[in-house]
């Protein structure tokens, strides 16, 4: 895929779970949206509020094909302890950035939050949350 070609609204998460798809043993799983129970270490993927601004690749405002789509990538980590915790999320937070700095995409993290609890299934887990960007194109429809 082009970085210069954009995709539709429907297709940006999908495209953003391959992205970040393990290609090798011991790389954390992906889930291509928010569950509500999983197995970390594990990568989950959202979309942000709100989840289009109007403009995408300097585009102007008045271009209602360009869009940027806002994304939400929580890493979560088996760790409790501080010191094993960060480093791990560290780990974590530089393999999205990295793996999104390789695909033909073009994504970018504006903003990395600062490492927090995270609930899953009732149980608390370390987690950090990367704001990630993309270009975007409202989807064809029949009417």
């Amino acid at each position: 895929m082009s970085a210069l070609a954009t995709i539709g609204v429907s297709a940006v998460r999908a495209a953003l779970a391959a992205a970040l798809e393990p290609d090798a043993p011991g790389q954390p799983d992906v889930i291509p949206y928010f569950a509500d129970a999983a197995a970390p270490p594990v990568i989950l993927i959202q979309w942000e509020d709100p989840w289009l601004e109007a403009g995408a690749g300097g585009r102007g405002m008045l271009d209602q094909s360009a869009y940027t789509a806002l994304l939400e990538v929580f890493v979560v980590t088996t760790r409790l302890e501080p010191e094993s915790t960060l480093a791990e999320l560290e780990r974590m937070v530089s393999y999205v950035i990295r793996r999104l700095m390789l695909d033909a995409y073009a994504w970018w993290v504006p903003r990395v939050d600062v490492p927090g609890a995270l609930q899953l299934g009732g149980i608390d887990y370390a987690a950090c949350r990367l704001h990630v960007r993309a270009p975007a194109t409202p989807d064809e429809m029949e009417l």
